[in-house]
């Protein structure tokens, strides 16, 4: 199990788990909305559940955010807008 965890694979998911949570670490502290959990991860991207909640601290909605696992280079700009032409609800 313990070199499962150090696969590149793992590590970069896990660094995107890092920057996606810390890029809502004001919104966190705020009370607007908690962390729940990972709802999964690709060869792309991961996937996170949230909770919004009102200024009066009342539960708003869930929702899920989405960010890549390595958000740089051509090929994986092209794979995001690929994944949000796809994505897109008609």
């Amino acid at each position: 199990m313990q070199a499962k965890l150090r696969t590149p694979r793992f590590l970069d998911a896990q660094a995107a788990w890092k920057r996606i949570k810390g890029n809502f670490f004001w919104f966190e502290r705020s009370g607007g909305m908690q962390y729940v959990r990972v709802l999964g991860h690709g060869g792309f991207g991961l996937v996170q559940l949230w909770e919004l909640y009102n200024s009066d601290g009342s539960f708003r909605r869930s929702v899920a955010v989405k960010g890549l696992i390595r958000p740089t280079g051509e090929n994986n700009v092209r794979a995001q807008r690929n994944e949000i032409f796809w994505s897109k609800v008609s």
